[in-house]
């Protein structure tokens, strides 16, 4: 599962997707302008439009970071060996774990905001959608690697739960599950 290369190109491009990134999850998707952003990092009006000519520019770009944080994240530069059920549990539940942490809570809010508009933007919805299909393969993957009988579906399994886990632990004070409950749960899934 080798990850593909950045979706971003320069630093100050980076930069402002990133900080994209924290104002969507601060002010939502209607709180998410060049001016806002600008002011936000600090810099002179009209950097962001310079570099993001439109809002759905702006928004793509915000999720191309998502994209590469979380992608980067997951560690499979180089895939690890995985040859039964726990192990697979272990690569997968770390990147739902690593996706629980605290410290990832604003990209998490982020997701779901951008989840959101991609709905009604197709240009969006196009970049949503080869993210999860990267998601779905280490998922079915990692089921294959387990053993299962019918991969495909064991995976697609995988992300429902995760998808489930994830806007649960977003929406409100959803279940605190720790790495090794994740992991447990996976487990299961996969046998």
């Amino acid at each position: 599962m080798p990850r593909s290369a950045s979706l971003l190109g320069s630093d100050r491009r980076r930069l402002l997707a990133e900080g994209a990134v924290d104002l969507l999850a601060e002010e939502g998707a209607h709180g998410l302008t060049h001016r806002r952003l600008d002011r936000k990092l600090g810099l002179p009006e009209g950097s962001t439009s310079n570099v993001f000519s439109s809002r759905d520019e702006l928004l793509a770009g915000a999720l191309a970071a998502l994209v590469d944080i979380d992608l980067g994240a997951m560690g499979l530069d180089a895939p690890p060996e995985v040859r039964t059920p726990r192990q697979a549990a272990v690569v997968f539940g770390d990147v739902v774990s690593g996706w629980l942490a605290p410290a990832a809570r604003t990209r998490l809010v982020a997701r779901y905001e951008l989840l959101l508009e991609s709905s009604r933007r197709p240009a969006l919805q196009e970049v949503f959608l080869a993210y999860r299909v990267q998601f779905a393969s280490l998922a079915e993957w990692l089921a294959e690697a387990a053993g299962c009988d019918d991969p495909g579906r064991r995976g697609a399994e995988l992300v429902a739960w995760a998808d489930g886990v994830l806007l649960d632990h977003v929406a409100g004070p959803g279940s605190e599950l720790d790495r090794d409950a994740i992991v447990d749960a996976v487990r299961r899934l996969l046998t």
